[in-house]
């Protein structure tokens, strides 16, 4: 299949699903990503980023994310086929 640009709000779901949360927002329209603390996986050494102004992600964004979340783009395409909506939380 290979992984083609998808949009933002998708790979948010996704990154929310691998148990991801918001931790912050930079200068540069960019939404950081982290484990919790306490998460079994514990910290990323470097937060995911999300341009959350731009409408798609774009190819490279998503292989860098995925690659430093350690995250195989197999199990990415997979759950592109079948995207479990995370539950939403107040």
């Amino acid at each position: 299949m290979g992984v083609k640009p998808i949009e933002t709000k998708l790979f948010i779901e996704f990154l929310k699903s691998l148990g991801l949360v918001f931790i912050r927002k930079d200068q540069n329209h960019h939404d950081l990503y982290d484990y919790p603390d306490g998460h079994e996986k514990g910290k990323l050494k470097r937060p995911l980023s999300v341009r959350t102004n731009y409408k798609d992600i774009p190819i490279l964004h998503i292989h860098t994310n995925l690659q430093n979340a350690g995250v195989k783009k197999s199990d990415f395409e997979a759950w592109l086929r079948n995207p479990k909506k995370t539950k939403r939380t107040k």
